[in-house]
């Protein structure tokens, strides 16, 4: 499994209803476990990081375009960490 976390300084200013869509898009990618978006209130710090299967599966996404059109989402550092570990109740459940 591979981690995606894209750090924005600042939360993107786009359009709520075609961001919506493209969250559903990125949710139905190959390759795709889970996603998150986290914001720092005081600071306005802004985390995008998602999940997926193997580190071919979240760069295949640069041969991919959202049909909505493109989306003005420039982080302002991106890191793609290989999962060493998982713990919660869901690795709970696939450990037994």
């Amino acid at each position: 499994m591979v981690m995606r976390i894209a750090t924005f300084n600042t939360k993107p200013d786009v359009d709520p209803i075609k961001y919506a869509e493209f969250c559903r898009w990125m949710g139905c990618q190959p390759g795709m476990i889970t996603g998150y978006h986290a914001q720092d209130a005081q600071t306005g710090k802004y985390l995008s990081v998602s999940v997926w299967e193997s580190r071919e599966s979240v760069m295949a996404l640069k041969d991919r375009q959202f049909p909505g059109g493109p989306m003005n989402l420039k982080p302002d550092a991106v890191a793609l960490l290989d999962v060493s570990s998982t713990f919660g109740p869901s690795a709970a459940k696939t450990s037994s």
